[in-house]
């Protein structure tokens, strides 16, 4: 059982640099459901530990895309001004 909770990764430093680099509000949903994998693991839900890490790591990867394509819209707009 320990084996299988350490092997969750809970995506924490990601996280944070979705915070601090890519899309705030994105940012702060991947950091929720990074921060619910070591309370849902201290509980004992692997499963839900699980998911909340697959979660994580779907809004880190959204709140990039989301902050790439906010720089790329805001360069084309105020390149043709």
């Amino acid at each position: 059982m320990q084996t299988a909770c350490k092997q969750i990764p809970d995506r924490m430093g990601w996280a944070l640099t979705a915070v601090f680099f890519g899309f705030l509000p994105v940012g702060l949903v991947a950091l929720y459901y990074s921060v619910c994998v070591a309370s849902r693991l201290r509980a004992g839900h692997v499963d839900a530990a699980l998911r909340c890490s697959k979660r994580a790591r779907i809004w880190i990867w959204t709140a990039f895309i989301a902050q790439l394509t906010a720089v790329f819209v805001f360069i084309c707009c105020h390149g043709r001004a």
